[in-house]
């Protein structure tokens, strides 16, 4: 009898999916015919068997061969192959990335990795990476892409069994340094005004500062508006010239916000022109004739622009000084600049106080004759003289003056003295010998004006005959030096009384006289009243106690006086 072994079969778990780097697994297998199954790997350089142990060694694919050898009973079984994949272990880096300042590039800061995790444990490996460039050049957070390479390393660590995926790190492009200094500029006030501009230091290549706003702060704190021109204030003075608001150009990413900017003042001086004009302090002198003037005058060097040449050609001009119409200067008329200003120290005016007079300045200046001019018109000097202003007139013995004197105070040129001491002098007059004044003789000046009229001045004395005698009135005054007015005629007084001249004879009673006597009409100083135009009336007086006036005066017993005296006659 022959016995044949029996067939048997294997049947064979699948395995799970692994990745490298893990623990190792267990084959399971069972055969029909209860024999314990063998397991071998037909991949021993993805995985290795032990018994039922599967240990990975490497990523891919294992597969792993279930067999049964059979025995006396049973023939040996079919061998079963069962496979699973072993990935690659995911290692994960935190990479960073270094800030750095704008330089005008999208190239990332500098890259750090990181320590590898997720190692099998006594592996390394070699890391390299590379960081995508940024989006845009300017400041501000950025993103890069970091992809890596591996390489094998040390430890059994092979790059094969490996997986590392790319991830994103954030850099930040920070502000660059920049230094913004205004241009330091000089120019004279004659010459047309600079357009400002700067230096700037630590631009990117290619980038440059066109443009940038200004502010001037001047001497005596004067501050302009903010302004990419200069000042157009032409005066003498350094002022502080600070740039702001800069714009940056010149690339696609140019921006001023890329930059840190320190903007540092420059120095835009203004010099005097040439010495062009002359300037005057006061418009309006004033001062009293033959004094010196109140208030000195003061002439300034300027230039075109009203600046002080305090130095340089015309600094040191010197000034000459004229006056107009009849007025005289007096003192020092010239006088020196020093440092573009010439002051007089005695420079007056005499002249009329009724005039208004032109005080010129003259100086050359840039070779051609420069002026300004003052107005004064000067007040009465001190009183020094009188002066007739209203001479005396009309006068007859006796009477007061039809035209009674008017008498002024006067300074040395002639002003009225209408102010001070001098304007109420006390003023007296006198007459020359042979004369007699009567009336109020002395009077007070008022304002300078000293008038007899009301005063009753009275002249007497002989009467003027032929140009002879004349009379003179002197009027005096302390202190003043006196004026005379001569060749006052004086005439008649008012007529009061007659004196006869020439004998009355007859021989013969009843006959006319053969002697006719003349009346002569008088004053009361005895001068002959040229103007007397009296009626004579001759009558006959008793003179012994035998005469007898019979049948009146023969002839004519009654004359008009005619001129000095009355004649009688038949």
């Amino acid at each position: 009898l022959t016995i044949s072994k029996a067939n048997q079969t294997i049947t064979f778990t699948d395995f799970v999916a692994k990745t490298y780097g893990d623990s190792p697994v267990t084959a399971t297998a069972t055969s029909t015919s209860n024999l314990t199954v063998a397991f071998t790997s037909s991949t021993p350089t993805v995985c290795t068997v032990s018994g039922t142990q599967v240990t990975i060694v490497a990523a891919g694919t294992c597969t792993v061969s279930a067999s049964q050898a059979g025995n006396d009973f049973f023939n040996a079984a079919t061998a079963e192959l069962k496979s699973f994949t072993v990935a690659r272990k995911t290692v994960t880096a935190t990479p960073t990335l270094a800030s750095r300042p704008y330089n005008g590039s999208v190239t990332p800061g500098t890259l750090t990795l990181g320590p590898l995790a997720g190692l099998v444990p006594g592996e390394t490996l070699v890391v390299s990476a590379t960081a995508s460039n940024y989006s845009t050049a300017s400041v501000g957070s950025k993103t890069s892409t970091i992809s890596y390479t591996l390489a094998d390393g040390s430890g059994g660590g092979r790059a094969a069994n490996y997986q590392i995926s790319s991830v994103t790190a954030t850099g930040v492009v920070t502000q660059r340094g920049l230094t913004v200094t205004a241009t330091t500029i000089s120019r004279s006030a004659d010459a047309a005004a600079p357009t400002f501009s700067v230096s700037a230091s630590g631009l990117v290549d290619g980038e440059s500062v066109s443009s940038a706003t200004y502010t001037f702060l001047g001497t005596g704190s004067t501050t302009y508006a903010s302004s990419t021109t200069t000042p157009s204030s032409r005066t003498v003075g350094t002022y502080r010239v600070t740039p702001s608001a800069a714009v940056v150009s010149g690339t696609a990413s140019a921006a001023a916000s890329n930059y840190d900017i320190t903007y540092v003042a420059g120095t835009y001086s203004v010099t005097v022109g040439a010495a062009t004009t002359l300037s005057r302090n006061v418009s309006t002198l004033t001062g009293a004739s033959g004094s010196a003037f109140s208030t000195q005058p003061v002439i300034t060097i300027q230039d075109s622009w009203g600046n002080t040449v305090t130095a340089g050609a015309g600094s040191a001009a010197q000034v000459t000084a004229t006056v107009s119409g009849d007025g005289t200067l007096i003192g020092t008329t010239t006088a020196t600049a020093f440092e573009g200003v010439a002051t007089f120290t005695n420079l007056g005016l005499t002249g009329s106080s009724s005039t208004t007079y032109t005080v010129t300045y003259t100086a050359t200046l840039s070779s051609a004759s420069r002026t300004t001019t003052q107005t004064i018109q000067p007040t009465h000097g001190p009183a020094t003289a009188l002066r007739i202003s209203q001479n005396a007139a009309t006068a007859r013995a006796g009477v007061a003056l039809g035209t009674q004197p008017i008498i002024q105070v006067i300074d040395a040129v002639g002003n009225v003295v209408t102010t001070g001491s001098g304007s109420t002098s006390r003023v007296s007059v006198t007459v020359s010998t042979g004369g007699t004044l009567t009336g109020t003789t002395s009077v007070t000046a008022s304002s300078g004006v000293a008038t007899f009229v009301g005063s009753g001045l009275t002249l007497a004395g002989t009467v003027t005959t032929g140009g002879s005698p004349v009379y003179a009135l002197t009027f005096e005054s302390a202190g003043l030096a006196s004026v005379t007015q001569s060749g006052l005629s004086l005439s008649a007084g008012v007529a009061t009384s007659l004196s006869v001249t020439g004998g009355v004879t007859t021989s013969e009673s009843g006959q006319v006289f053969t002697s006719q006597p003349t009346v002569t009409v008088r004053d009361a100083f005895g001068n002959a009243v040229a103007q007397a135009s009296n009626t004579i009336t001759a009558t006959l007086t008793q003179v012994n106690s035998t005469g007898t006036l019979v049948g009146g005066l023969p002839g004519k017993s009654n004359v008009s006086s005619a001129g000095l005296q009355a004649r009688f006659g038949r």
